[in-house]
Parts: structure tokens; C-alpha cells; sequence
């Protein structure tokens, strides 16, 4: 039976790929020596802002929660160290359960899309090191702000955002569908705290994606 929408359109970790607790502990091991308080509070924020990009989130920590002054070459050094820090491991980590299978069973027949906040360029070439690049007709990334890349995938493609739907793991990711008139499901793995409003759509993985897309689709 074909999927009741016309595209579906995935953030990347956390939903495709298990890869959120390895960020957190990227992040963690580069402030470490600020104290376990201290990581605590960077853990809780990237939870809560998953979806934003690291450059974003770096200078977050460093101008708001250290009030440090910094320019962008230094935000940019301490990107390249997180991406040292993240992207084999990424690139290796285990997929979200029913991912893998709805994409290569859909693939074929349904336009499918990541837009993450992880840096473009990063971002496909874990897709492509993983195999899975032509799963895909995009992949994309930040800098560009993920509401932008939701809308610039939506006209490239001559998408309905009425029939598109949108998985995500982050506020981003809702806000990213909502501006753009998008059907959204979040997900939320077992033992993470639920950050969506009430009466959103959500999955503990996506073992149940095609069940979820009819609930929050009108094809």
C-alpha cells in the first residue's frame, strides 16, 4: 500500500541515526574542565536546541554561558575540533530503530530529504561513507537555518507542504514544518523527555512511521 503523503522529509540525528549521544559527549569532553554542573547545563541545552548547528550552540556556551567574548575564528576552531570528535564515530553508530528499513523501503517510489543542523558538507559525506547517499534526493545542512532548507527543498522540488511531511527530533525541527506548512512527527527515543507541545504527533523510534504519516496526513 502506498504512504498517504507525497515526500517525507528527515532530520538526521536522533531520527535517522542514534548519534545525539555522542554529540553530547563531544561537547562534554571540550568543557570538561569546566565541571560536571557545567555539562550538565550544556547537555540539558543541546537536548532542548538539538536541531540548531554546533557553530550556533558553540558560540551559545561560550558567549552566554561562559561570557566570553570570541570571534568567528575561534568558532570556527572549536567546530573543527567537534567534528574531529564526532564524525567517524557518527558515521558508525547504530541507526534509530525502523529507519533504515522505511527508507529503503520507500525510496524507490517517495521522494525522501535530510535537512540537519550538522554541516552540509559533514553531513553527506557520513551519509555517502555509510552507503546511504542514494537513499536520499538531498541531503542538507547547516548553515543554512533549517526553516530555509525545509522551504528551499519544498520549491526545488514542486512539493506540497500539505503532502510532505517532516520527522524531527528538536523544536527546530516543528518550528522548520510549521513556517513551512508541513505535517510533523516528533520523535521521542525511550528515556528522553517529551519537549513538544501537547497533542504533536510522536514516535519512540520509527518502527511506526508509515501508521504515524497517515494519522497527521489528509491525502
Amino acid at each position: 500500500m502506498p504512504l498517504p503523503c507525497r515526500a517525507v522529509i528527515f532530520d538526521f540525528d536522533g531520527v535517522i541515526v542514534d548519534s545525539n549521544p555522542i554529540k553530547i559527549g563531544a561537547f562534554i569532553e571540550m568543557y570538561r574542565d569546566h565541571g560536571e554542573a557545567f555539562c550538565a547545563e550544556i547537555a540539558a541545552y543541546y537536548r532542548l536546541y538539538a536541531g540548531i548547528s554546533r557553530i550556533s550552540k558553540l558560540r551559545h556556551i561560550e558567549e552566554t554561558m561562559l561570557g566570553r567574548t570570541v570571534d568567528d575564528e575561534r568558532i570556527a576552531e572549536l567546530a573543527q575540533r567537534f567534528s574531529e570528535l564526532v564524525e567517524d564515530a557518527v558515521t558508525a553508530c547504530p541507526s534509530i530503530p525502523g529507519a533504515l528499513e522505511f527508507v529503503r523501503a520507500h525510496a524507490d517510489a517517495l521522494p525522501l530529504f535530510v535537512a540537519s543542523g550538522t554541516p552540509e558538507v559533514e553531513l553527506q559525506r557520513i551519509v555517502a561513507r555509510r552507503g546511504w547517499a542514494p537513499l536520499f534526493v538531498e541531503v542538507r545542512g547547516s548553515p543554512t537555518h533549517k526553516t530555509e532548507v525545509v522551504r528551499d527543498i519544498i520549491a526545488a522540488n514542486g512539493l506540497s507542504p500539505a503532502e510532505t511531511v517532516m520527522v524531527g527530533d528538536a523544536l527546530t525541527d516543528m518550528e522548520a514544518a510549521r513556517e513551512n506548512g508541513l505535517p510533523f512527527i516528533g520523535v521521542v527515543l525511550p528515556g528522553q523527555d517529551n519537549i513538544f507541545p501537547e497533542g504533536t504527533r510522536t514516535e519512540p523510534d520509527l518502527t511506526g512511521l508509515k501508521a504515524a504519516i497517515a494519522a497527521v496526513t489528509r491525502v
